[in-house]
Formats: structure tokens, C-alpha cells, sequence
């Protein structure tokens, strides 16, 4: 299958830790915007306590109900398109990475909050329309509100709220995480060896779409979508059975590294990593779910260590992996400083 259910929460895992172990720029699409973090299982918290109760976790006072988790995991499972034979083996995998991934979230916001760090509404807004901005699929905050209510069943005000939790992330980790630091001529060229082929010019890319729309019957027609896939039935021939009417005679377009950059996370990276006539893993956006396949690759000529273009990319390149790194830092530190008040109950 295309999303066996072990890929699915694997997927789903991916998500939320991009969205905070990394300076997130990828796709707002609801849900928790909290990271599982890397090597935290349940014993890092405080001992279970196996007594069936409204409340599965309190984070320094504070509750998240069973109904908080439900939630997100139905809003998990919506996003995912998971099949209905698999829902109940999905809840059960779902459910602890998820909670984990609330409670770290909440630990975030309480730190937000002892910052006073307080995005206005204009703020929010500006950060919702930068998000239809970049979706492609929607026009209008409008009808990026009336698809997320399709997908996720959460209202305006739900998604309003999510997004001002997501700017208050990232204004803490900007402004109390990231750190600059020197970077060295040696660790420079160090960098540079052990990643000479990160740095050339401008590739280019000749891609294509296959996007499908987001409707009730979703699941059944990734599971014959799936079918289709094993079968290696031809690319141009699944846009012209499953795209959207107006997407089935579109063209493969070409694209340069800068206009790659520009795309939605984690898009970027994905198609970098394709072969010619490899497609990516489904995608998921607030109108529509994407596979993207690679036509053609032009790779550009190797930069030299000592050109200006190759210092600068290297430069940006060793900063991005150490706020990487710091994200990972603080958040250890943070669940490790609060660990007495993060206590979990199961069921």
C-alpha cells in the first residue's frame, strides 16, 4: 500500500517533529503543533498511574482530558485519510505519541506565557494569509477556513487559535533558543568536505503534479490510487483518472533551486532526493493531497570552497544545523526541568 499503517504514524510522527524540532516552515495545517521528541518514551515521565479518569495528563497543573486527546487523534486520523479497517489499530499506535507530543506543547506555551509573548490579531492574521499565500490551493482565508473545517472539522476560531500558538513558538525560539555563534575558517572547510555535493549552481528540476481533491470518499480513492501504483500503471495515466478536472491536462513545468526553496516544506527536500521517475510520498495540503513526480534533473557545476556563492551557502547551511540543534537542546532541558510536574495517567 501506499500508507500502510506503520507509515502512517511514521508520517504522522514526521509532522509533529518538524514542526518544532525545526524552524517550521512547512505546511500549517492544524492539528498539534508540538514535537514527539527524539528518544522520549514513557518512562522519562513520571510513573503512570493505571486508574481510568477524564484527565490522561496534568502538565504543571494543567489537564489535557481524554476528550483533548480524542481530538487530536481524530483530527490525525482525518488528515491521514486512514482506511476504516485500520482506525482502531490506528488510535492505539496514535494515542501515546501524541499525548506526548500535547504535553510538550503545553510545556512550550507555559514558557511563552512566563515570556508574556502575546501575538496580536493582526499578527495572526498576517500569518494565516501568508499560509494560503504559500498552500497554492486556496485563494482565500475564507475558503482556507471552509476546507480546514472540511478536513479537520475545526472551526475558525480552533484554527486561529493554533495559529497563535505557532507564532508564539517560534517568537520563543527566536528570541530565547537560537544562538549565533562564530564559525571558524576550519570548521568551514570541514563543513564543506563532508558535504561537498550540497554545493553547486542553480539545479534545475522538471516536475509534475498528480493532485487529488479532498472529498468523502478520500480513503477509497487512495486505496485504488495504491492499486494503481503497484500495478506501476503509467503517471499520466493516474492524473487523467484521479486529478481534479482541471489539473488532468496540465504539463510537467521546470523549476530552479530558488523556486524550489520558495515551496511549502517539506517539498524541498523531498524532491532533491528523488531519482528520475521516483515520486514522492503522498502530501498533504488544506485543499488537496499531491504526489509529485520527478521528470528530470539538471544538477548545476560544482561550487569551489573559496567563491563567494560557497561561503555564503555554507555559512547558512552550518547556522540552520545548529538552531537545529539548539531547538533539540532546549527541549531536553525543558521536560527535564519540568518533569516533576508532568505526570501521566492510563488507562
Amino acid at each position: 500500500m501506499i500508507r500502510t499503517l506503520a507509515l502512517v504514524v511514521a508520517a504522522a510522527s514526521k509532522r509533529l517533529i518538524d514542526r518544532d524540532h525545526t524552524v517550521a516552515r512547512g505546511v500549517f495545517a492544524g492539528g498539534v503543533l508540538v514535537a514527539v521528541l527524539a528518544g522520549t518514551g514513557a518512562a522519562a515521565f513520571a510513573d503512570d498511574l493505571k486508574v481510568p479518569r477524564a484527565i490522561v495528563a496534568t502538565v504543571n497543573g494543567e489537564a489535557i482530558t481524554n476528550r483533548d486527546l480524542d481530538l487530536e487523534v481524530r483530527r490525525e486520523i482525518k488528515l491521514r485519510g486512514v482506511p476504516d479497517e485500520q482506525l482502531a489499530e490506528a488510535r492505539h499506535v496514535l494515542r501515546p505519541q501524541i499525548l506526548e507530543s500535547m504535553i510538550t506543547h503545553r510545556l512550550i506555551q507555559q514558557q511563552c506565557d512566563l515570556f508574556k509573548i502575546l501575538p496580536s490579531d493582526g499578527d495572526i492574521d498576517r500569518f494565516l494569509r501568508w499560509q494560503v499565500d504559500e498552500s497554492r490551493d486556496v485563494s482565500s482565508l475564507e475558503e482556507y477556513f471552509r476546507r480546514m473545517l472540511q478536513m479537520t472539522g475545526d472551526d475558525e476560531e480552533t484554527i486561529r487559535k493554533q495559529a497563535r500558538d505557532e507564532i508564539r513558538r517560534r517568537l520563543l525560539f527566536r528570541e530565547h533558543v537560537y544562538r549565533e555563534e562564530y564559525i571558524s575558517p576550519r570548521e568551514l572547510r570541514e563543513y564543506y568536505g563532508s558535504n561537498r555535493e550540497r554545493f553547486h549552481e542553480a539545479a534545475k528540476y522538471k516536475i509534475r503534479y498528480l493532485t487529488i481533491p479532498i472529498t468523502p470518499d478520500l480513503a477509497k480513492t487512495l486505496e485504488s490510487l495504491n492499486a494503481d501504483f503497484e500495478k506501476k500503471v503509467p503517471f499520466d495515466e493516474l492524473i487523467a483518472k484521479y486529478a481534479a478536472e482541471t489539473d488532468r491536462n496540465s504539463s510537467a513545468w521546470e523549476i530552479t533551486d530558488a523556486e524550489l526553496d520558495q515551496m511549502l516544506d517539506p517539498l524541498p527536500r523531498l524532491i532533491r532526493e528523488l531519482k528520475v521517475g521516483e515520486v514522492t510520498p503522498r502530501l498533504d495540503f488544506p485543499a488537496a493531497v499531491r504526489f509529485v513526480r520527478l521528470e528530470a534533473k539538471t544538477l548545476g557545476k560544482a561550487l569551489a570552497f573559496d567563491t563567494q556563492k560557497a561561503q555564503v551557502m555554507i555559512r547558512n547551511a552550518i547556522s540552520q544545523d545548529r538552531r537545529d540543534r539548539q531547538v533539540n537542546r532546549y527541549l531536553s532541558e525543558l521536560l527535564a526541568k519540568n518533569i516533576g510536574g508532568i505526570r501521566k495517567f492510563v488507562e
